[in-house]
């Protein structure tokens, strides 16, 4: 399978859909989509970029966890959760901005994307994860917003290049 073009009658990508599709390159999610499930693309090692309609609200734990060639990465306005290990893995993306309608990054999101160099984080987001950028090692600058009450353990392990984080006044635990 090297390309996915699902119709627009699709309202769900379920868990494991395309999981462990090696040789994946592109798939089309359409606008109808209003949630990627667990490990849907898990493994595409292949896909270079995925556009989540604004349509979706949830992405599920692991959806593109070891999609190594991914590098870019639009989510889309309707997002409010993003799920467990989401993007672990991803050794190759680059930057990420997270949606104003965000309100939790999952632990370990993005552990392990050693190419991650952007991160911009909506002002919705009141909860981060456990180890969600653990060994973001190209991750130099973040900036917690305000609305951010709560920074999970080992958030920031093995981020050797960050020199600085601006946490903001909301966050009461890290």
């Amino acid at each position: 399978l090297v390309l996915a073009a699902l119709p627009e009658r699709i309202t769900e990508i379920g868990d494991y859909t395309f999981s462990g599709c090696k040789n994946l390159m592109s798939a089309v999610v359409p606008e109808s989509v209003m949630a990627i499930g667990n490990n849907a693309f898990n493994g595409c090692a292949r896909i270079s970029s995925i556009v989540i309609p604004d349509n979706v609200t949830s992405i599920g734990n692991s959806a593109f966890e070891n999609c190594t060639g991914l590098t870019s990465v639009e989510i889309g306005s309707g997002v409010t959760s993003i799920g467990e290990s989401v993007f672990r893995g991803c050794s190759k993306l680059v930057d990420i901005v997270i949606p104003d309608n965000v309100g939790t990054i999952g632990d370990n999101c993005f552990y392990g994307c050693t190419g991650l160099t952007s991160v911009e984080i909506g002002s919705g987001v009141v909860s981060i994860g456990a180890s969600a950028f653990s060994s973001c090692r190209g991750l130099a600058n973040l900036v917690i917003p305000d609305n951010v009450g709560t920074i999970g353990d080992n958030c920031f392990y093995g981020c050797s290049g960050l020199a600085s984080v601006e946490i903001g006044s909301g966050v009461v635990s890290i």
